[in-house]
C-alpha cells in the first residue's frame, strides 16, 4: 500500500475520500427534468462537484414512476416551472394528454400520493 492510500485508510470514512481513492463520484443524484430548460447544466454543475447523476426528462406518466421506484439515489432533484404552489407539467398532444395521470399541473398531494422517499442510506 502506498503512502496517500495509507493516509486516506487512517482518515475516518468519508464519501468524498472515497472519490480521493479513485470512487467516479461521493453520491447518486436524480435529477427529474420537467421541461425546466436547466437540466442539461444542472447535471454539469452536480457532476462537477463529484455527483454521479440520472437525468431523466419525464412526461406526468414517467414522472410517477421515476418517483415510486427505488433507484438507489441518495439525492432527488425535481427541475421544474411551478405557480401557486404547483408544478407545471408539460402539454402533450390530447391522444397523449388522455392517458396521462395528471394534467397541467402537479399538486402537494397529488406528489405525496405516490412518491416513496426514504431516508438515505
Amino acid at each position: 500500500m502506498d503512502d496517500e492510500a495509507q493516509w486516506l485508510a487512517s482518515l475516518r470514512p468519508s464519501q468524498i475520500r472515497e472519490v480521493q481513492a479513485g470512487a467516479t463520484s461521493w453520491a447518486k443524484v436524480g435529477l427529474i427534468d420537467i421541461e425546466s430548460g436547466y437540466g442539461s447544466v444542472l447535471r454539469s454543475a452536480l457532476e462537477t462537484f463529484g455527483l454521479g447523476v440520472n437525468r431523466r426528462s419525464v412526461k406526468p406518466a414517467i414522472f410517477v414512476q421515476a418517483l415510486s421506484e427505488d433507484t438507489g439515489e441518495q439525492f432527488i432533484i425535481l427541475a421544474s416551472h411551478g405557480h401557486e404552489g404547483s408544478l407545471i407539467l408539460p402539454e402533450l398532444a390530447p391522444e397523449l394528454e388522455r392517458h396521462q395521470p395528471f394534467h397541467g399541473r402537479l399538486w402537494a398531494d397529488d406528489l405525496r400520493s405516490f412518491a416513496r422517499f426514504t431516508e438515505p442510506r
